[in-house]
Formats: structure tokens, C-alpha cells, sequence
């Protein structure tokens, strides 16, 4: 009897743990940055202005993310022992950190084709 609860209450977590994993949605990439050698103005500021698009949704989806880490964690209560919850914040921990250096690397990547452009000679 005290198997079959264990059971129920391991897929129940399971299911809310993957309902909780469907909210966080990665956030849609941003365009590579364009060539500061020959972009217009207007293409670099709409490519800032999709970073700061992309900022704002990866900083959303980390929160979520941790959240849901927090969540599983929750529903699973005392069941769950001490190494699956050090997975869990693991799992949650790659998530957010991606999140991040994906962020960090496409605005460097921008960032260095804007001082390009702020290089360039002026035309007239």
C-alpha cells in the first residue's frame, strides 16, 4: 500500500513538474547583428531595440526557470531526497546560466559591430 501512494505521489509530482517545465519558454533569438561596416542607423537601433526585447524575455524566462525549480521542489516535499533536489537546482542552475550567456553573447556581438559603425567616417 505505502508503495503504491509513493508511486501515485512520484507521477503526480512528475506531471506538475511538467506542467510547471511548459511555462517557461525560451525566448525567441534575436537576429544576428548586422555589419556595423555597412548597416544603416535604422538597422542598428532596430537591432538594439531587439536585444533590449531579448533581455527583458531572458530575464523573464530565468525567473521562470527558478521558479520552476522551486515548484518541483515544493511538490515533492519530503519525498524527494537530497540528491534529487541538488539535480533539480542543477538542471535549473544550466537553464538560467545559458539563458545568460547567450544574452551576453549575442550583446557583445552587437556591441562590437556598433563600434564599428560609430568608426566609420562620416558621409555626407
Amino acid at each position: 500500500m505505502n508503495f503504491k501512494l509513493t508511486t501515485l505521489f512520484a507521477m503526480m509530482t512528475l506531471s506538475l513538474s511538467a506542467a510547471v517545465h511548459a511555462e517557461c519558454t525560451y525566448p525567441q533569438v534575436t537576429a544576428a547583428a548586422p555589419s556595423g561596416a555597412t548597416a544603416t542607423e535604422p538597422e542598428l537601433v532596430a537591432a538594439i531595440q531587439d536585444m533590449k526585447r531579448f533581455n527583458t524575455e531572458i530575464t523573464a524566462y530565468a525567473t521562470c526557470v527558478d521558479q520552476e525549480a522551486d515548484a518541483q521542489i515544493a511538490a515533492g516535499g519530503s519525498v524527494l531526497s537530497a540528491d534529487q533536489i541538488k539535480k533539480i537546482k542543477a538542471e535549473s542552475a544550466q537553464k538560467h546560466n545559458a539563458g545568460v550567456d547567450d544574452l551576453q553573447k549575442r550583446a557583445d556581438a552587437l556591441n562590437a559591430q556598433v563600434k564599428i559603425y560609430k568608426a566609420r567616417p562620416a558621409t555626407k
